[in-house]
């Protein structure tokens, strides 16, 4: 009855282990292509998709398996090199890792490194290899070169997670090699540099502890070869031609590699004794026409890694039951090595893990995996703060007062304080000291703005350029002044523009009315007659004759454009008021 409910709880131990792992990997293998990448299972059905606007095309890829973050390097932008995704995160968009802007560097392909949180990149036009600490994650470590490759065009990247050694494809055709060092460059070697032509790819097999590449031979040929970590035991495992191959994965089984000749991701099967016939594992021709599949990565050669090796071949050779008290020495290889001598009534399973004696293996508490319960969810975890486990296994991290964030990565500080104010902590928050200006940010600015807008455009700006005491920085100042000034100046010859026009419109009104006014109400033109005519009021004369007695001589003045009359007529009294009460002015001869 004991045996049968102890292998009941077997069984149910094993059964929730594999809910958890089916659960906490979404994913097989993951394909960059242009600006985006495309998640798969290993059967080839696609999962999920990404996409960055920024981008233009992914060259480069490595995971994060605690934090879940994808890490993308563009070899085409030449504004940003390396972008960061939370895939657990709601958010579409990609965080800026590594602006490259000023900078010519290209990112071939990458490698990221839990235990030390460093990303490591190979630059294939400047012969280097970059390491970057991503662990606060707000871009403060700039990338530091760890290798100069003087004859060498380093292009593929791999790193032995449990060896802690990066493995670099040496495409130089002059002197093409697999080479190899440790995470600091020390220790160079090469491994293979005999039959290589130009080697674009190279991964590390943690499961075989073996080594794979990709020979993008002469002409349209390829080949795909193996061997141990040192080189030796060399295998080639499928020559083909009419590719033009990129990158290299692995997973259990298989071995992938994309293509851009077909467009396509190809895979073949790893077991020596199976037929190396190449298959479409998956194409992309109904994708973008301009865009390539390059990078590839498998989860389980990345996330699913258990770095612990026993002094004798396997953990089946040991065995429990051994009667004798003698002691075992049992070695771990991730980071640390723990030397714990035990005896057949010795507790092996570590945190709180107990043996299970029919099956000899540890059962886990949540939080804790590894054949000995030794690894924690919590290992490197949190950045800057304490971790401990949750009820339910998940890792929860109590952050120092300087930092918050989920990993305890974000610095509270960083870019609080504005206008060079003083960021201090007090309570767990932020408080900013400023210098000249106010606000709970310093986003408000004094008069003092002023002040140095009179200094900046005054000569004494070139000794204060000197003093550089950074109270004003001329050189903003001066620049939207001038802006400023310019906006004005428009505004000013615009207004006086409206108001020129107005009042030439006006003066126009003005000018019609008056000459309307002017040309109903003037007099007609005044002249002046004489006249001879008789005493007796005969009618004048058309001739001057000499005067007789009988005749007599008028001048009549002002009066008004007559044809000859017999009596002058008189301006109207509206029109002349000079006339008024005068009938008219003349002169008489008689």
């Amino acid at each position: 009855m004991l045996f049968h409910e102890s292998k009941a709880f077997v069984f149910s131990a094993i059964f929730l282990l594999s809910i958890d792992i089916i659960l906490s990997k979404s994913w097989d293998v993951a394909v960059t292509i242009g600006p985006e990448v495309h998640f798969f299972s290993d059967n080839g059905t696609l999962l999920r998709r990404i996409k960055n606007r920024d981008s233009m095309v992914f060259s480069a890829i490595a995971f994060d398996q605690i934090s879940h973050t994808l890490f993308l390097g563009d070899s085409s932008n030449q504004a940003v090199k390396i972008f960061s995704k939370n895939l657990q995160s709601k958010d579409p968009e990609m965080n800026i890792l590594f602006n490259g802007k000023s900078d010519t560097s290209t990112v071939m392909d990458m490698a990221y490194d839990q235990s030390s949180q460093c990303l490591f990149w190979t630059d294939s036009r400047k012969q280097v290899i970059y390491k970057m600490n991503i662990n606060s994650l707000n871009g403060s470590d700039s990338p530091k070169i760890i290798l100069r490759l003087k004859n060498e065009n380093p292009h593929g990247l791999s790193l032995d997670i449990c060896h802690q050694r990066l493995y670099w494809a040496n495409s130089n055709q002059s002197y093409p090699s697999i080479s190899s060092a440790n995470l600091d460059g020390t220790n160079y070697s090469i491994i293979i540099n005999k039959d290589l032509y130009q080697p674009v790819a190279v991964t590390v097999d943690h499961l075989s502890q073996q080594l794979y590449w990709i020979d993008d031979e002469e002409g349209i040929n390829f080949k795909i070869e193996r061997s141990n970590l040192d080189g030796t035991r060399r295998e080639l495992l499928i020559r083909g031609n009419h590719q033009q191959p990129f990158n290299i994965a692995i997973d259990y089984s298989r071995i992938y590699w994309s293509d851009w000749v077909y467009k396509a991701v190809w895979s073949i099967e790893k077991n020596t004794q199976s037929v190396k016939v190449p298959k479409t594992w998956k194409s992309f021709r109904d994708n973008n026409k301009n865009a390539y599949p390059t990078s590839i990565i498998t989860y389980n050669n990345i996330a699913e890694i258990e770095c612990i090796t026993l002094q004798s071949e396997t953990l089946s050779n040991y065995s429990l039951s051994n009667d004798n008290n003698e002691k075992y020495s049992i070695s771990f290889e991730s980071n640390q090595v723990l030397n714990q001598p035990i005896n057949k009534n010795s507790q092996i399973c570590l945190n709180g893990g107990h043996l299970n004696n029919i099956s000899n293996t540890c059962q886990c508490d949540l939080g804790y995996s590894g054949p000995f319960c030794e690894k924690s969810v919590c290992d490197g975890f949190c950045v800057y703060g304490e971790c401990n486990i949750l009820y339910d296994g998940k890792p929860n991290c109590q952050c120092h007062s300087t930092h918050q964030g989920l990993r305890c990565e974000q610095e509270i500080c960083l870019n609080y304080c504005l206008n060079e104010g003083e960021c201090r902590i007090e309570n767990n928050e932020p408080i900013c000291l400023c210098k000249y200006s106010r606000g709970i940010r310093c986003e408000e600015l004094h008069n003092v703005t002023q002040i140095c807008r009179i200094i900046c455009a005054s000569p004494l700006y070139s000794a204060y350029e000197e003093m550089n005491d950074g109270l004003c920085r001329c050189s903003e100042i001066n620049s939207t002044s001038d802006l400023n000034d310019r906006f004005i100046d428009d505004s000013w010859t615009r207004i006086l523009t409206v108001v020129l026009i107005v009042i030439i419109g006006i003066l126009l009104i003005l000018i019609v009315i008056l000459s309307y006014f002017l040309n109903k109400f003037r007099c007609r033109p005044l002249i002046k007659k004489r006249f001879v005519m008789s005493r007796k009021g005969i009618t004048p004369l058309t001739s001057r004759p000499q005067l007789s007695s009988d005749q007599c001589e008028i001048m009549i003045e002002d009066c008004c454009n007559m044809n000859i009359c017999e009596t002058p007529c008189f301006e109207p009294k509206i029109k002349n008021p000079d006339l008024k009460g005068t009938k008219m002015k003349g002169k008489f001869h008689c």
